[in-house]
């Protein structure tokens, strides 16, 4: 199997059976099932589908996963099932059980969000793997983690995602991650309602260009440059600059505003790390 990364994502279930896109079905969904008042949904590209975002701190990471290459899709408000209820619909599927399982709620557990990433980002397409990695990520705001209830919880998390084969780790909102979702949101913007599969070839020599002529200039500036040079328009060199830095052919530092009156701050691809690694994308 290859796993590689399209727009929208391509992908099999994963290994506790739940499916991408118009296959996923959240448990929590914001606006509907949810109080928060924060609640925000909009449409991925990436996943083909609508991501909910209970709060802020969720959605500043999930527009940061969007449009990093180091992930191939991302769900929020996954419905993990627990082990228990795993090991009893095994027992049933492999003979040892004759009745069927019923499976409730408090079988069900949502996490903020499950990552399936890429072991590895090249500056070239169709890179394959064997297979991906799960990541589960735990928003959780910082002054509540001292609290005895969000610790029972974040270890029931910890444990079920060890159990299932997940990786796991937790992040809390602060004025970095805030900036840098805001920043994720307009390359995001930039690259909707395109085709961005098609622009691949485009996107790569974008990359090349930016990392061998850019210099500071403010980025509408240099864009309407190279727009002229490539006989095509500043709107398609926009869009091309979107796809770029969702395939990974240029990384930024998201920690500082992007925006068309403002330069744009260039990461070597050596220095570039996913969002959970560092919200800005950057080796800090």
């Amino acid at each position: 199997m290859e796993y590689q990364l399209k727009f929208p994502c391509c992908l099999p279930a994963d290994p506790l059976g739940m499916g991408y896109g118009a296959d996923y079905f959240t448990k929590v969904q914001a606006g509907r099932s949810s109080a928060f008042t924060t609640d925000y949904i909009y449409f991925s590209i990436k996943n083909g589908c609508e991501v909910h975002c209970l709060g802020m701190g969720e959605k500043s990471m999930a527009l940061l996963l969007e449009i990093s290459p180091y992930v191939l899709a991302y769900r929020c408000q996954y419905p993990m099932l627990l082990e228990h209820a795993r090991a009893r619909i095994d027992a049933y599927v492999t003979g040892l059980q004759d009745e069927m399982p019923e499976i409730r709620q408090r079988d069900v557990m949502s996490v903020d969000v499950l990552v399936t990433a890429r072991s590895s980002v090249g500056r070239k397409s169709g890179v394959t793997l064997e297979c991906p990695k799960y990541l589960v990520l735990s928003h959780k705001l910082r002054e509540d983690l001292s609290k005895r209830n969000i610790k029972k919880r974040l270890a029931t998390e910890r444990n079920e995602s060890k159990l299932a084969g997940y990786e796991y780790r937790v992040f809390s909102r602060n004025g970095t991650l805030d900036e840098c979702g805001k920043s994720a949101r307009k390359i995001y913007l930039w690259g909707k309602g395109h085709n961005v599969n098609e622009g691949i070839s485009a996107a790569a020599a974008l990359g090349e260009i930016f990392y061998r002529t850019y210099t500071g200039d403010m980025l509408d500036e240099y864009l309407i440059k190279v727009s002229k040079k490539l006989s095509i328009s500043a709107d398609e060199c926009y869009q091309y600059l979107s796809a770029a830095i969702n395939f990974g052919f240029l990384f930024v530092d998201l920690s500082f505003p992007v925006g068309t009156r403002n330069p744009i701050h260039l990461v070597k691809p050596s220095d570039a790390v996913p969002p959970w690694i560092s919200f800005s994308g950057k080796v800090n």
